[in-house]
């Protein structure tokens, strides 16, 4: 048995590089769906990621298509010089109905509701959430700083660091030290499909990235209708965050810039803000599988009729 097309998950995995090339020996074309970014990865060494980047295009043009989930995936095929007819656009996203049927339901809302509450905090009190890993390159001491820097401003706000990991016990210490008691709430470990409650407590999730592949809660806080504020790297900023339009994309990473964001954000009229948060919704629709599968279908169509007739010229 041999397919019309295949398809393949990035490269940067063990065997990746060998099942690419018995595939295509075997006269099968390869449509490549991986995250891309033209930004050196901060987690590796700097002279291997510098290097990477030159031998890049050489292997994504063994591949015979590429799906692309944004802007910053589109610039390094076109780097590579990776033709147009070539680049299809099946986003990177989530189980969106799922998220979107999961913000408008009462019960996630009463959890939300109940959540600021239990805290003890007023229900007009402004809310910032963090819910990413406590690694390093996600940034969550950055998030610190900014929000001990925007509650120096805004006396009432509240911050919400869902996630663990090793940096989690020290950014539990800064916000002793910095932060109003009883201003901040680290939950722990939050599982994807039990993030709702937090994102619909929340009025707006930052995602302040030193380094990022996609970041998918930013899908599952724009289903909420949350804004989100993200730094530059973060590949999320290359489509489907509009900056002013339905969240913000802050350069470079520090605190006050995204202070300066969130103040922009939070003294906007109720309107303006409910607004902001369906444009965040409207976008996220359109950045999921379901909006793009004739767009997944064709890639597939297209890269096996190239390869046919490649193969019959050759044969003529």
């Amino acid at each position: 048995w041999s397919p019309n097309v295949a398809l393949q998950y990035g490269y940067y995995w063990k065997g990746a590089f060998g099942l690419l090339a018995r595939v295509r020996a075997a006269g099968i074309p390869v449509v490549h769906r991986g995250l891309l970014t033209p930004y050196l990865n901060a987690r590796q060494n700097p002279l291997v990621t510098r290097a990477w980047r030159y031998v890049l295009p050489a292997l994504l043009n063994r591949f015979q298509a590429h799906h692309f989930g944004g802007s910053y995936s589109e610039t390094d095929l076109e780097r590579a010089g990776v033709a147009k007819s070539r680049r299809y656009f099946v986003p990177y996203s989530i189980d969106t109905p799922y998220f979107a049927q999961r913000a408008d339901s009462p019960e996630e809302i009463a959890a939300a509701t109940e959540l600021r509450r239990g805290l003890g905090w007023a229900e007009d009190a402004p809310v910032l959430l963090f819910m990413c890993q406590h690694s390093w390159f996600k940034a969550p001491d950055v998030m610190m700083q900014v929000a001990a820097e925007a509650q120096s401003q805004r006396k009432t706000l509240k911050l919400i660091m869902a996630g663990s990991g090793k940096m989690t016990e020290e950014l539990k210490a800064y916000a002793e030290q910095h932060l109003a008691a009883g201003s901040y709430h680290f939950p722990g470990y939050v599982s994807s499909k039990a993030t709702m409650p937090y994102y619909l407590a929340a009025d707006l999730v930052l995602f302040p990235s030193r380094y990022d592949t996609w970041s998918r809660g930013v899908n599952e806080a724009m289903l909420a209708r949350r804004p989100c504020i993200v730094s530059r790297v973060v590949p999320a900023a290359g489509g489907l965050v509009e900056h002013g339009e339905n969240g913000y994309v802050v350069d470079p990473l520090e605190p006050g810039p995204f202070v300066a964001r969130i103040e922009e954000f939070l003294s906007l009229p109720t309107e303006r803000r409910l607004a902001m948060g369906e444009t965040a919704r409207t976008r996220a629709q359109y950045f999921s599988y379901e909006a793009h599968a004739d767009e997944l279908r064709r890639s597939f169509v297209e890269t096996a009729e190239r390869a046919g007739r490649k193969r019959a010229r050759a044969h003529a």
